[in-house]
Order: C-alpha cells, then sequence, then structure tokens
C-alpha cells in the first residue's frame, strides 16, 4: 500500500468520525501574515489556514490581517472559498501593515473586540502581535475572554534558527518584526504558549509528501501544490535543505489542534534580552532583542513553551492538508471557479 492509498483511507475514516466533533468546535480567532501565493513568501500560514478550515475541532470566528492586509485580505478569501464548507460566512478584517502603524482601533482590532465581548476564545497567532497587543492596550477589559494566545514565536536560551544544511540562522521573523508589541501582550498576563521552532524544527514537508495534492480534481489543491513545492525549491537553493521545508505556523495550528502531540512546558519564565545579532545578513545591526522561555530566566512573567511535537504530528498535517473538507469529499461542485487559473500567482 503505498503512500497516497494511505492518506485516501485516512480520508475516509475523518469523513465517517468528523461529526463526533462537530457538535463542540473550539471558538478561535486567526491573526495571521499570510504570504502564500507571493514569489519566495513562505507558504506555512496558508497551510495552517487551511488546516483550520478543514478541521472539525474548530469554528473559526473570524480572521484578523498584519502586514501586507490588502494581499492578505485576497488570499484568505481564496482559501475560504475553496475550503470552507460552511454557509457561515468567516469575517476577515485588515489590521496593522506594520509595528509603525499606530492606529489602535483598526478594523482587525475593532472585529477580535466584539467577538470577544460575546464569547470565550483561543487566538492563534501566526505573525507578528501587532494587532493582538493593540487589542489589549484598547480593551483590557477583554482580556479574561481570551482562553489562551498559541504564537508562533520564542524559543529556548543558546537555540539558534539553523534549518535545512544547518549553516545559515534564520531570524524569528515574528517576534523580530514587532519585539514591542511581544511585550505588551506578555505584560498583560493573558494565557500564552509559544509554539515556534523549536517545535516545528523535526517536521519537514517532502515533495513526495505534497505530492497528492498535484493529482487532485479538488478546487485549489492544484494551486496550492504550485505554491508549496515552489517553496520547496527556495528552501533548497537559499538553504540548501534536502528534505523540504519545514511548515512553522502549520505547526503552531497543529499544537493547538492536537496537544497531546506534544512536549510542552508550563509555566515557564519568559524574558526579552538582547544579546549578539545571529542574523546580520537580516538585521543590519550588531545586537538584537531575544524572546526567551526557559526556567531560570529572571522574570516574574510566565508562559507555556512548547519545546517539541512528537511522531505523528506530521501525518495530522499531512491529513488536514490532503483531504478535502469531510462534508465535500464526495461531491464538490467547481463552477463557482470558472475563470480562475489554479496555478496563478496573485500579485
Amino acid at each position: 500500500m503505498n503512500f497516497t492509498q494511505i492518506l485516501f483511507i485516512q480520508c475516509i475514516l475523518i469523513a465517517s468520525v468528523g461529526m463526533e466533533f462537530q457538535s463542540q468546535p473550539d471558538p478561535i480567532w486567526i491573526d495571521t501574515d499570510i504570504g502564500i501565493g507571493k514569489l519566495n513568501k513562505d507558504v506555512d500560514d496558508g497551510i495552517a489556514l487551511i488546516m483550520a478550515l478543514k478541521s472539525p475541532k474548530v469554528d473559526i470566528r473570524g480572521i484578523s490581517l498584519v502586514g501586507n492586509t490588502d494581499y492578505g485580505y485576497k488570499m484568505c478569501m481564496r482559501l475560504i472559498q475553496w475550503y470552507h464548507d460552511s454557509p457561515i460566512k468567516i469575517p476577515v478584517c485588515k489590521g496593522a501593515r506594520n509595528s509603525d502603524d499606530s492606529e489602535t482601533e483598526n478594523q482587525a482590532v475593532r472585529s477580535m473586540a466584539e467577538a470577544l465581548s460575546h464569547e470565550k476564545m483561543t487566538i492563534i497567532a501566526l505573525g507578528p502581535l501587532t494587532n493582538i497587543s493593540h487589542l489589549l492596550i484598547a480593551h483590557p477589559e477583554l482580556k479574561s475572554n481570551i482562553i489562551k494566545i498559541i504564537w508562533c514565536g520564542g524559543r529556548s536560551p543558546n537555540t539558534h534558527f539553523k534549518p535545512g544544511s544547518g549553516k545559515v540562522s534564520v531570524c524569528d521573523c515574528n517576534f523580530d518584526h514587532d519585539d514591542a508589541a511581544a511585550q505588551v501582550v506578555i505584560n498583560t498576563g493573558v494565557p500564552v504558549i509559544l509554539a515556534g521552532y523549536e517545535a516545528a524544527e523535526n517536521i519537514y514537508l517532502s515533495a513526495e509528501d505534497i505530492l497528492p495534492l498535484k493529482t487532485s480534481t479538488y478546487p485549489g489543491d492544484q494551486w496550492v501544490y504550485h505554491q508549496l513545492k515552489s517553496w520547496q525549491n527556495f528552501w533548497s537553493i537559499f538553504l540548501n535543505s534536502k528534505s523540504g521545508f519545514i511548515p512553522f505556523d502549520a505547526v503552531t495550528m497543529g499544537c493547538f489542534l492536537y496537544p497531546e502531540l506534544t512536549l510542552t512546558q508550563s509555566q515557564v519564565p519568559v524574558h526579552i534580552t538582547v544579546m549578539k545579532n545571529d542574523t546580520p545578513w537580516r538585521l543590519f545591526k550588531p545586537e538584537k532583542k531575544y524572546l526567551l522561555a526557559a526556567s531560570g530566566l529572571p522574570s516574574s512573567h510566565k508562559v507555556d513553551f512548547c519545546a517539541e511535537t512528537l511522531t505523528g504530528m506530521k501525518a495530522e498535517i499531512l491529513k488536514l492538508l490532503i483531504c478535502p473538507p469531510p462534508k465535500q469529499q464526495d461531491d464538490h461542485d467547481s463552477s463557482f471557479l470558472t475563470g480562475i487559473d489554479p496555478i496563478t500567482i496573485i500579485k
């Protein structure tokens, strides 16, 4: 039995048992700097969104955008159109364009505040924490309705991010883009789980892993395949990776969906410090800030830290990525996509 046949059987099993989870899905809000489809931009935030759209374990109450918000809006709407199998619309809201954006009451903040005023929910943070820090500054009364924030960021001391060949250090990008926002969020005491590089470093998606998307007849899959394949090529050329790429944001999403597949340290001190810059090719200065989490650090603020994911996490990510939404596995209509080139890169 080959890999594709195994995935097909797993998809059928998901469809058959999916309804048992659908009665009580967890309400979540996704804050993302989604860039899939842009030339030489990471694709893992797109994978994470696809996972959430397909999973019967969660109910997405809204999506807020940080960074290139105009592009992010187009991309989110495209993925929702392809992979959201519910008639209930998911609001997609534009937020801060960068860390210098001082508009604290932007559309993203207003929408998150409105949602949190009605119920408690978890925030999955896949980009810089700019929007979330603005939310907590403008609406501190809503802090108690944030169950937790799961963020793709942070590291343990003496850890350098060197994926692929291990020769090039890469940044803790979500933190580096707005370290002040991270400090704001930590200072509020809202529950935070850091699930960044170390949670994901043992998971690579290879050419073989994504191959079922290439031959899929489901709307969107072939387009997604081409984006993932392009990103694999980028990693091969610039990071000399022979194993594919690490889907960081997808693993962050996986840490929420499958906490049993993580090794998470509970309530360890978290501290922002300044040390020698390990990514001088990107930040042209001798020192930079680092977000560290570990026992013994000089801080009264604490977070949960996902230090590792267990065998099985990659398979769960691939099942959600490869399988069509349960309700649409046997009968899907692609007529609404007439005129859309499935492999066109959005400019």
